[in-house]
């Protein structure tokens, strides 16, 4: 098992998952981490069952670069920006995320079909041309929110940091100087 947990390999050597030629599941094996597989299985892959596991990071999906049906369903997945590992899948046809957090995230779909273009159907629904015009029209505003999003957290911490600084800062000072009092 890997130091972040447990990965798709390890389900498989566990035989807690199946790979049979083009289809790889490991649907409810607690996967922390997609990890790595070796290239020939994971280039084989066309259909990827991943569901009710614990995936927060979609890092290394990119490996399945064949896969045309992929399914995430009830992992942890909460972050737009984790959906940008989903562009190289330039085959992926259907994918299905629900349950995860990520799906309620303001412009999600519209974010989706941004990355991954050749898209039939998204959480069980069929991607329409009326979804792809939307879809080109808010993709900017997407990216610009994850933009603002992203800017507001790191300034957020920053804030943070220079708060807790100044409070230790103030008692270490109020510490020192009681003492001459």
């Amino acid at each position: 098992m890997s130091k972040r947990g447990k990965t798709l390999s390890d389900a498989l050597q566990r035989r807690e998952g199946t790979c049979d030629g083009d289809r790889i599941s490991a649907v409810g094996a607690q996967i922390d981490v997609v990890g790595v597989l070796p290239a020939a299985v994971a280039s084989k892959a066309k259909k990827l069952f991943l569901s009710n596991n614990n995936l927060r990071s979609l890092q290394n999906i990119d490996q399945f670069h064949g896969v045309e049906t992929l399914s995430l369903t009830h992992n942890d997945i909460k972050y737009l920006e984790e959906l940008y590992h989903l562009r190289e899948l330039r085959g992926l046809r259907k994918l299905s995320l629900e349950g995860n957090l990520v799906t309620r995230v303001p412009f999600y779909r519209d974010f989706v079909l941004g990355h991954c273009p050749a898209l039939q159907a998204l959480d069980g629904l069929a991607v329409a041309e009326d979804d792809r015009l939307r879809a080109a029209l808010n993709f900017r505003r997407a990216c610009l929110f994850i933009s603002r999003a992203i800017t507001g957290g790191v300034r957020n911490a920053l804030l943070g940091q220079i708060v807790a600084r100044r409070v230790a800062h103030n008692e270490m000072r109020s510490s020192v100087f009681g003492r001459f009092k």
